[in-house]
């Protein structure tokens, strides 16, 4: 749908949003890591969730907490109770408690939404929020029945442009944070105004990375759904490792990036250290905002992608709904000697540069920006006296407002606004904006602190954070040597700080000091305190003692930018954080020449610990074979063999055959994690431990972006075998596979069959390919839609062409799906034609090759050879389907209970049955029910 400007005469985002559903009901809305939604399936659960809140009470007006994981049910939620009138406050469940807590009690949030059973306890267990609170809790998981016998159409309410669309807590200077109420008209115009700014179309993809409490997923979330394009929620694990982060971009098409700053910086510092990682061809734009842009760094990023991928600069508070301000380089002409300018104001937004009496200040002199306009928000909840200091009379028309940022700029010739720093002691850091005086004002909580304060350091260029400076109770005035007691106080401290503040707040560094250093005014003096490290330098430390741990030391000293590292210190007490864990990480990769569970590693972040960890890994069979970087073998979990001191020499060894999970459609492995988590664990250091390996695709080379090198199914499962003999060379043998990973399951099992070996299989949802779908259930839709436009040759020849004339945003959502199916096919036929016949594939045709649709093709065209499979198979099938086609219930969409696998076994087959749906079955809620179906299976 092409934005008018008369979109922004008032109509809610919801509306807008509608006219999408109305437009394009089958396009996809959002995709999440377990299901995807079309707008009309994204729309129907929004009703139904608003009719819901309408019936709990929710109106215009009222606030509704969202405390929810990064889900669908998230983005629902915020659909939900706009349509339904309310406003919403985003709560991190990531937050301390305190801090929670005290968004509860300051918000009275009439009906809160969680996933989580503990906050219902937390709100009734803890009087400070039980005290004078009429919130109801909503368990979303225990409450979805309920709301899906909602009515299905919107509730009628009237939304005004001056009614609060949400309420985001910000840092506040006096201790506790403030909550920003945002309007539906600031909301309205900032979604229309970036959507056309960042040129959205059908086709794109944007990729939700920002936290759910952070007002970047305004950004991310509304432009997105208005413009009829899809929402892409990324899993937590690939904002901490470049390799995951570049990997799930390509796999999910993502087109639009919307990133902080300082994770674009982390982004861009991983792409110039490694020689494999490259952007994904499909990202055509990438927007950072949050803080100031390096200079360097940009002229890094664009010495690296040129004029492709487009660039923007973006800079707005809270208080004026997001982004204000944008700069794009490439069209400004950008002129790499100077900084980069925060640009200018975005649609229907007012900029001024003021003086301290609010009159403007001449171009080219720094001033204070004060911004003005529809987006500026209400005020601050229950907080009147700073509403009117920070939101003041317009100087030349006193109905209007302005909002004062306390950030000081310049106007520069050409109109845009430079940064130049800040009026008063707010920073960012990573994105988040942080009052010192709150991190303060925490500290002076702690009993055995008498003084302290809190600054930014940025001692190395780019790396901005925060260190805190304390003067312990009942110290002498002499200087305090670092001692072992000191080093516990801080530790200590930090733990408070920790229980009480968000992980963005807790300060990198705290120095303890004899007392504070004055200037000759008696005032603090900032610039003598000490840089932590002269502090650090003084603990002790434990030197390595492995050439291991001397590796590992080298690593930490460049990424935490320190010499002061020991093999027991603590990885984030040290000033590590999330962006420093993706460098550490990217640097452990590289060192070992292969991919690297990041989960079990930073179990305990301690180089000592790491290295015992990593040492297992690699003296083990397992980790001779993943030195060699072609392997596709991922261990989920170590096995462990134990010594039953026996006096039969044949059974003193107790021993458990390992169990091999061949990858999903999507040639992902990392779906089975949570098999690996709950299966069986041992009581006792004399228990064996089944040993847990993932199989992953083999790529034509050893580049993340490759594609696949086979495009059958025996091929598949043959690369199978040989990884699987590599760490188990003979029987008996467990084999798994989810869908198309069950088939290719399947034949790994005929193949170690054919050789003389003994295997037992297990099915996970995995019909066989001759399976039959109950009539209309699993038809391909999107062909029968089509075969319209496909009815002859010349409609082909006549949309190729279009493709080639205009491209893909170009066209229909119809014919862009089309021409995919099409020229999907054709690759794949070219690509076997000349795998057959060994000839290199071209890199155009590499890159039209996606791992689903190869695996797809293989699965299809699947015939079994020779006998019928005689070894002992395990059926299990999901049940409950959350009525989506991404996870629907197998059982209820094929003729056949047994899914078509008759003709394919023997025996007879062992059928358990679990809950969740297809794309569910193996996730956090079910997985434990999963697993109690497989376990007696494979004993």
């Amino acid at each position: 749908m092409q934005l008018s400007s008369s979109s922004i005469n008032f109509r809610s985002v919801t509306e807008l949003f509608v006219a999408q559903v109305n437009q394009a009901p089958d396009a996809i809305a959002v995709v999440g890591e377990t299901e995807r939604l079309t707008y009309a399936q994204f729309n129907q659960r929004v009703n139904q969730l608003a009719n819901f809140l309408r019936q709990k009470g929710v109106g215009v007006g009222d606030l509704v907490g969202v405390q929810l994981q990064r889900s669908p049910d998230a983005i629902i939620a915020f659909l939900a109770v706009l349509q339904a009138g309310g406003a919403y406050v985003p709560i991190d469940p990531s937050y301390p408690q305190a801090r929670r807590s005290y968004i509860l009690r300051d918000s009275q949030a009439k009906v809160v939404l969680t996933d989580d059973a503990a906050v219902a306890q937390a709100v009734t267990s803890d009087d400070s929020i039980a005290r004078n609170m009429t919130s109801e809790i909503v368990l979303i998981p225990e409450q979805r029945e309920a709301i899906a016998q909602c009515e299905a159409t919107a509730p009628d309410v009237t939304i005004g442009p001056d009614d609060i669309a949400y309420v985001i807590y910000t840092s506040g200077t006096t201790g506790n944070p403030k909550g920003v109420m945002v309007r539906h008209e600031g909301l309205v115009n900032h979604a229309v105004a970036m959507a056309r700014a960042f040129e959205m179309t059908p086709a794109d993809r944007m990729l939700q990375f920002s936290s759910i409490s952070f007002d970047i997923i305004v950004e991310e979330l509304y432009p997105t759904l208005i413009s009829g394009a899809a929402l892409v929620l990324r899993p937590e694990s690939i904002a901490t490792s470049f390799t995951d982060f570049i990997q799930f971009t390509r796999e999910q098409k993502i087109t639009i990036l919307d990133l902080p700053t300082a994770f674009w910086h982390e982004l861009v510092g991983g792409l110039a250290r490694s020689t494999q990682l490259t952007l994904s061809e499909c990202i055509r734009l990438v927007i950072v905002g949050g803080e100031k842009a390096s200079r360097a760094i940009y002229a890094q990023w664009y010495s690296m992608v040129g004029d492709y991928p487009r660039w923007l600069n973006t800079y707005g508070p809270t208080e004026t709904t997001v982004s204000a301000t944008l700069y794009d380089p490439i069209r400004e002409n950008f002129d790499l000697s100077r900084e980069l300018p925060i640009g200018r104001a975005i649609e229907n937004v007012e900029t001024h540069v003021l003086n301290e009496r609010l009159a403007p200040v001449d171009p080219g002199e720094p001033g204070e920006l004060y911004i003005g306009g529809p987006g500026l928000a209400r005020g601050y909840l229950n907080k009147p006296d700073k509403t009117a200091a920070a939101f003041v009379s317009h100087p030349s028309d006193t109905n209007q407002r302005l909002y004062k940022t306390g950030d000081i700029v310049r106007q520069l010739p050409d109109g845009n606004l430079d940064f130049v720093g800040r009026a008063d002691f707010q920073v960012k850091i990573r994105g988040f904006r942080i009052e010192l005086g709150e991190i303060q004002s925490c500290l002076e909580g702690y009993q055995a602190i008498e003084q302290n304060i809190v600054i930014a350091r940025e001692d190395t260029p780019g790396d901005k954070q925060l260190v805190a400076y304390v003067v312990l109770k009942d110290k002498p005035l002499q200087d305090i040597p670092r001692t072992d007691d000191n080093a516990s106080n801080t530790a200590e401290i930090k733990a408070f700080l920790q229980a009480h503040l968000p992980a963005y707040m807790v300060p990198s560094a705290i120095v303890v000091l004899p007392e504070l250093p004055k200037n000759t005014n008696g005032k603090i003096d900032r610039k003598a305190l000490p840089a932590p490290t002269q502090q650090d330098a003084h603990r002790h430390l434990v030197l390595p003692r492995t050439s291991l741990e001397k590796q590992m030391v080298a690593i930490w000293q460049s990424t935490l930018e320190t010499d002061a590292v020991g093999i027991t210190d603590n990885f984030f007490e040290l000033g590590g954080n999330s962006l420093k864990v993706m460098r550490l990480f990217n640097q452990l990769e590289s060192l070992f020449e292969q991919r690297l569970p990041l989960v079990e590693i930073f179990a305990t972040p301690t180089i000592e610990k790491m290295a015992e960890r990593l040492s297992k890994m690699t003296l083990t069979k397992v980790g001779a074979l993943h030195a060699n970087a072609n392997s596709s073998l991922v261990p989920l979990r170590m096995g462990r063999e134990v010594n039953k001191n026996s006096t039969h020499q044949q059974s003193n060894h107790q021993h458990k055959a390992p169990l091999f999970l061949v990858h999903d459609v999507e040639g992902d492995t990392s779906l089975y994690l949570n098999i690996a988590r709950q299966l069986e664990v041992a009581d006792s250091d004399t228990e064996a431990i089944r040993a847990i390996y993932a199989i992953g695709p083999k790529r034509l080379s050893e580049h993340d972006d490759a594609p696949l090198a086979h495009v059958r199914v025996s091929e598949f499962a043959q690369h199978c075998v040989e990884q699987i003999r590599r760490v188990q060379p003979a029987g008996p043998y467990l084999v798994g596979g989810l869908c198309a990973g069950g088939v290719i399951a399947f034949e790994v099992a005929n193949q170690l069959e054919r050789t003389g070996e003994s295997v037992k299989l297990v099915l996970m949802d995995a019909p066989a390919p001759n399976a039959k779908p109950k009539e209309g259930l699993i038809a391909n839709q999107r062909m029968e839609r089509l075969s319209g436009v496909l009815a002859s040759r010349s409609n082909v020849v006549k949309m190729v062409a279009q493709v080639w004339q205009k491209g893909l945003n170009t066209l229909s959502y119809e014919i862009a799906n089309a021409y995919e199916e099409i020229s999907s096919r054709v690759c794949i036929q070219a690509f076997q034609w000349l795998r057959d016949r060994d000839r290199p594939i071209p890199r155009s045709l590499q890159k039209r090759l996606s791992d689903r649709a190869l695996i797809l093709h293989a699965y299809d065209a699947y015939q079994l050879q020779g006998k019928s499979f005689a070894g002992d198979v395990l059926l299990i099938r999901a049940t409950q389907g959350d009525g989506t086609k991404a996870d629907a219930a197998y059982v209820s969409e094929y003729e056949d209970a047994l899914f078509g696998w008759r003709d394919y076994v023997q025996q007879d087959i062992i059928v358990r049955d679990v809950p969740g749906g297809h794309s569910t079955m193996l996730s956090d809620i079910h997985a434990q029910a999963f697993v109690d179906a497989l376990e007696p299976f494979i004993q």
